[in-house]
């Protein structure tokens, strides 16, 4: 299809006949008309851009169409990084905003010709194949070292560390748990900005060193070789936040994905220990080899030929974005706080209601499986604007599953907690690590996520020893300090969606 500078290029205001194209300017966009695409770019990002943007692609659409009077299908939206997105319309689709497809479907009488489709990109299958790997490695080889290491010091409550008075054992199992978030909070930022100064190769390589070194310091005996392990361990897991900003460029809606890779991770954390109890308890020179051999998975990325940019633009100097992103960190936060509390309120609550150990850890278990399978097909299916919504639904369902669990008495009622609590902060982690990765799809969203992982370590540090000291000393304020921040995560919840729709409808 040729689009040449016919005479009805002149019904377009503002209208700049170059060769071939037409090339229109307002509200700092620019659009060019050429054959087979129409190119947007941005001076700056406004609101006032877009709206421009959804007016000029009308205005194009309608002029195109009238001129040639035939069909005019758009079949791809190309996000470039800069301010520029790409319309091409060779074959069938179209992806605008759905501003622009209320006024397109508003004015087909004037331009009856156009077709309107959904956009379906074709994902990066050896990317996503590559990244997904590196992340499932990874979180398998952490939480084999992990539970190896409770099952080496002795824990009566095999692997369960609800809190801090049942036995040395048990204290020194959560001492590991802390020094691996505690390590995780200082160095996701630092590994974050690596990969945007040194870019996302230099940050995998030195992740690999760490993940390397993790499994040799089990050769030093006593406990400072395994607290030497989880440091390591930590430092390599600290990768995750580029990890997702890797997932995130894959696709021009690679955001969508980002649930995706989170469910691969989690499915690490699950499959390790079911590997040790279908297996037996292992040696340590047989978790030495087996993490040693799962090292070369987490090079995966380098060999499938990526190719994103990590701009060096600070995301946290917009104003128009700032608060926004405080907002989504203060949720993860919140969400993760509450992910913590399945190590520590919970199976205390279910233990003292006497049930054993195992069903207490196989109920966690399955409630981990249920939140991963929601992790993934939230993120493939919800499209951006239920983001938040969901996260006000995640913390809602967490704070009605803890106001419940003092009432537990069978075990169809402690299967709902686990599920309620556990899946519910974990849809909302996934939205705001996904809302994150959208807004920032120009700026440097690595660090951005770095801060992010800060945020979720910090709160998973406030689930594993505030709540779990507070358990100790009164179980009731432990259950209503969480039912306050899952009440508090609702509300942050719902005043950002509120901000949001202002916005929209302005």
């Amino acid at each position: 299809m040729d689009l040449s500078s016919s005479t009805s290029a002149s019904t377009v205001p503002g209208c700049i006949v170059s060769g071939g194209s037409w090339s229109l300017t307002t509200l700092g966009l620019t659009m060019t008309l050429e054959p087979g695409f129409i190119r947007f770019s941005r001076s700056r990002s406004s609101n006032a851009s877009l709206k421009a943007a959804d007016t000029l692609l009308l205005s194009a659409l309608t002029t195109a169409t009238t001129a040639l009077a035939s069909p005019l299908n758009l079949n791809s939206c190309r996000t470039l990084l800069g301010f520029e997105t790409v319309y091409a319309y060779t074959v069938r689709d179209v992806n605008i905003t759905d501003r622009a497809k209320r006024i397109m479907r508003s004015t087909l009488i004037a331009a009856p010709c156009i077709s309107l489709r959904r956009l379906r990109t074709v994902p990066n299958i050896k990317g996503f194949t590559a990244v997904f790997a590196a992340g499932f490695c990874q979180a398998f080889a952490a939480t084999l070292n992990y539970t190896m290491m409770v099952v080496w010091l002795g824990s009566p409550k095999e692997g369960v560390c609800p809190a801090l008075s049942m036995g040395e054992g048990i204290y020194y199992a959560w001492l590991l748990l802390v020094a691996y978030d505690l390590v995780e909070l200082l160095f996701k930022p630092l590994i974050s900005l690596l990969s945007d100064k040194a870019g996302w190769k230099t940050s995998l390589v030195a992740s690999t060193v760490f993940q390397t070194l993790s499994p040799l310091a089990l050769t030093w005996e006593g406990f400072p070789g395994l607290l030497a392990s989880r440091v390591f361990q930590g430092v390599a897991s600290s990768i995750s936040p580029t990890l997702m900003a890797l997932v995130s460029g894959l696709t021009e809606d690679g955001g969508r994905y980002i649930g995706l890779y989170m469910g691969f991770r989690g499915l690490g954390y699950l499959t390790a220990p079911l590997l040790i109890a279908v297996s037996g308890e292992l040696g340590k020179l047989h978790v030495i080899l087996l993490t040693l051999a799962l090292v070369p998975s987490q090079l995966y990325p380098l060999t499938a030929g990526l190719k994103p940019v990590f701009r060096k633009t600070g995301a946290l100097s917009r104003g128009e974005s700032r608060r926004e992103i405080y907002g989504l960190m203060v949720l993860t936060a919140l969400a993760s706080m509450l992910l913590g509390v399945r190590f520590t309120l919970i199976p205390v609550v279910m233990l003292r209601r006497g049930f054993t150990s195992r069903i207490v850890g196989a109920m966690i278990s399955l409630g981990f499986l249920v939140c991963l399978i929601g992790q993934m097909a939230s993120g493939l299916l919800l499209d951006e604007r239920y983001w938040i919504p969901l996260a006000f639904v995640g913390f809602t369902m967490s704070a009605l599953g803890l106001v419940y669990m003092p009432h537990v008495g069978s075990l169809l009622d402690l299967l709902g907690v686990a599920l309620t609590v556990t899946l519910g902060s974990s849809l909302t982690m996934v939205s705001t690590n996904t809302l994150l990765a959208r807004r920032l799809l120009r700026l440097n969203i690595a660090s951005t996520l770095g801060l992010n992982g800060l945020a979720q370590s910090m709160g998973e540090l406030m689930g594993l020893t505030a709540i779990a000291s507070l358990t100790e000393v009164d179980l009731n304020l432990a259950i209503a300090s969480t039912v306050v921040a899952a009440l508090t995560g609702s509300l942050f919840s719902a005043l950002i969606h509120r901000r949001a729709s202002v916005r929209l409808s302005s």
